[in-house]
């Protein structure tokens, strides 16, 4: 894996809500709008019934998806990748040089009562860039 380049901004993005509000306010706080954001989806390993590629291609729709959601018919260019892998790991490496990383506070594991998911926490502590954590609740 490669990370997304020294000085770019870097979404971690699952999907949820929480991710899609990171993008919206990544794109929005931007203040070099004529650099790509880079948003950034780890696929996990694949199921038992599915292959890495079924997976993976899986994974670049969803990605798909949640990016066009959350650029609502804006056309600022947004570089989207997807690696195999657990997060934590890949965006720490894909915000390796970057200028910013931003995530969700939480994002679509089961416990719906915590403020902060597990990912953001440890990303939190060990990453090389500033890291901007957008709440899950908008108030």
């Amino acid at each position: 894996m490669m990370a997304c380049g020294v000085g770019t901004v870097v979404v971690g993005m699952d999907g949820s809500d929480s991710s899609i509000r990171a993008l919206r306010w990544a794109l929005d706080e931007s203040d070099r709008p004529e650099r790509p954001v880079h948003v950034v989806m780890a696929s996990g390993q694949p199921d038992l019934y599915g292959s890495a590629v079924e997976h993976e291609d899986g994974a670049r729709a969803d990605l798909g998806a949640a990016v066009e959601k959350a650029l609502d018919g804006d056309r600022r260019e947004v570089v989207q990748h997807v690696y195999d892998g657990h997060p934590v790991p890949v965006l720490i490496a894909a915000a390796h040089d970057a200028r910013l990383l931003v995530v969700g506070s939480r994002g679509m594991g089961g416990f719906r009562g915590m403020r902060v998911g597990s990912v953001s926490t440890h990303l939190a502590g060990h990453t090389r860039c500033p890291m901007v954590l957008v709440p899950d609740d908008p108030e």
